[in-house]
C-alpha cells in the first residue's frame, strides 16, 4: 500500500524538465531528478560526446544542440554550466511560455537570469562536491533554493523537497557566504590532501595512511566545534617542533614552506591563550 501510495504521489508531482549542461553538476543532478520521478526531456551541451553519455544513463530525454527551447514541453529548465557561462546562456536561451529558469551556482545571484526570456526565475544549488562516476547519496545533499515569486518558491521547494531531506531558503547575498566556506572546508582541503599525498609519495608511502586521522578529526570538529577540536604543534606552541619540520620544507618542499608558516601562523592567533 505504501509502494502505490508513493507511485501515485510521484505522479501527481512529476516535473518535466529540461537541462542545460553536461558537466559533474548535470549528471548528478539529472539521475536525481528521474529517480525523483520527473521526466528530463532535452539535454543541451556544447559537446555532442559528453551529451549523449549522460543521455545514456536517462530514460526519454533527447540531445539538443541549440539553445532554441520554443517548442519544448517542459516547464522547468535547469543551468548546470559554469559560473562564467550562465550570462551568455540566459542571453542566447529561447524558452517557451510559462518556462521556469533556474541555475545551480553558488556565487551567482538570481537579478543575472533576469537577462532571458522567461517567465520566472530561481536557483536550486546543491551543496555538494560532484564527480563523474562516483555516486552520491543525493537525498542527503543540502539544497540551497530562491525565487522572488512566492507561488514559484513554493514549487521550487517541491522539487528540491523530491531530491533531497535538507532543503533551505537562501538570498543570494547569504548563498556566497556559504560558497566561500564551502571552498575552504573542500576545494582547499583536498589541495591540503594533494600536498600531504606528494611529501608521502617521495617515500613511496601511501596517502590511505592518513585517512582514519582525516576522518577523526573532521568527526570531532562537527562534534566538538573546530577551534575547539585543534591540536598540532602551532596549537601547543611546540617551536622546537614547527621550526624542524620548516626547515625539512625548506629543504625538500619550498614551495609548501609558505603555506604551512601562515596556516601555523593563523592557528597560534587563534588559540585560547592567545585571546
Amino acid at each position: 500500500m505504501v509502494f502505490f501510495f508513493f507511485r501515485s504521489y510521484l505522479l501527481d508531482a512529476m516535473e518535466k524538465i529540461s537541462l542545460i549542461g553536461t558537466g559533474n553538476v548535470a549528471w548528478h543532478l539529472a539521475q536525481a531528478l528521474e529517480l525523483a520521478g520527473h521526466q528530463l526531456l532535452e539535454v543541451f551541451g556544447r559537446s555532442p560526446k559528453q551529451a549523449h553519455a549522460l543521455i545514456e544513463n536517462l530514460y526519454i530525454a533527447e540531445y539538443q544542440d541549440h539553445l532554441d527551447f520554443s517548442e519544448s514541453e517542459a516547464t522547468w529548465f535547469i543551468l548546470a554550466v559554469s559560473d562564467d557561462a550562465i550570462a551568455d546562456c540566459c542571453e542566447e536561451l529561447i524558452l517557451p511560455e510559462g518556462a521556469i529558469l533556474l541555475h545551480t551556482s553558488g556565487t551567482v545571484p538570481l537579478d543575472v537570469l533576469y537577462a532571458s526570456s522567461a517567465d520566472e526565475v530561481g536557483i536550486l544549488y546543491p551543496l555538494q562536491s560532484f564527480t563523474k562516476g562516483r555516486s552520491v547519496d543525493f537525498g542527503q545533499v543540502p539544497i540551497l533554493v530562491e525565487a522572488d515569486n512566492p507561488q514559484v518558491l513554493r514549487r521550487l521547494k517541491r522539487l528540491a523537497g523530491s531530491l533531497s531531506e535538507h532543503v533551505q531558503v537562501l538570498g543570494s547575498k547569504e548563498r556566497r557566504v556559504v560558497h566561500v566556506a564551502a571552498v575552504f572546508v573542500s576545494n582547499f582541503t583536498n589541495h591540503l590532501l594533494t600536498m600531504a599525498s606528494t611529501v608521502l609519495g617521495e617515500e613511496e608511502l601511501e596517502l590511505g595512511l592518513l585517512q582514519p586521522l582525516v576522518e577523526e578529526t573532521v568527526a570531532k570538529a562537527f562534534q566538538l566545534g573546530p577551534q575547539q577540536a585543534q591540536t598540532g604543534p602551532a596549537q601547543r606552541g611546540d617551536e622546537e617542533t614547527l621550526l624542524r619540520q620548516q626547515s625539512f620544507l625548506a629543504e625538500r618542499h619550498p614551495d609548501m614552506l609558505e603555506l604551512y608558516a601562515a596556516f601555523s601562523a593563523r592557528i597560534q592567533a587563534y588559540a585560547p591563550d592567545k585571546k
